[in-house]
This record gives structure tokens, sequence and C-alpha cells, in this order.
């Protein structure tokens, strides 16, 4: 798992731009944390991050989880 801060100004920069910006902040992480690179491990990740409402509040967290989709639970 990893927890970070987005960039960005006060206004909701839309759905996709914070879905890309996750995603790329998660991939670099995943890197770092798994050991691969995201291409070579069969791990996936998942980024929660806030919606309009808590962007517009400040809430720039991101937090990327790290899961094996052939798994049924989480350890």
């Amino acid at each position: 798992m990893h927890r970070g801060e987005l960039s960005g100004t006060r206004k909701w920069p839309g759905d996709d731009a914070v879905e890309q910006a996750a995603s790329t902040r998660c991939e670099k992480a995943f890197d770092a944390y798994v050991g691969l690179p995201f291409e070579l491990s069969r791990l996936e990740y998942v980024p929660f991050t806030a919606d309009q409402q808590g962007w517009e509040h400040g809430d720039r967290t991101v937090i990327c989880v790290v899961y094996d989709p052939e798994e049924d639970t989480l350890r």
C-alpha cells in the first residue's frame, strides 16, 4: 500500500484527470513497493482518491492498494 498526495488547484480537474494522476502515482510507487515493474508483475493495483467534494475541500490523498487478482482474499 502507498499513500501520497496529488497536486492540483482547488478547482476539480475532473474524474479522468484525477484517475490518470492517481494511476501514474500508483504505478511509480508499485515498482518500489513490489520490487518489479508493474508490467512484469502478476499483481495489480487500485487507486482510491477523493471525490469532487473532497477535492474542493483540499483532499488530494491517493491510496494505492496492491492485490493479487488470482486470490479471493487479502492477506
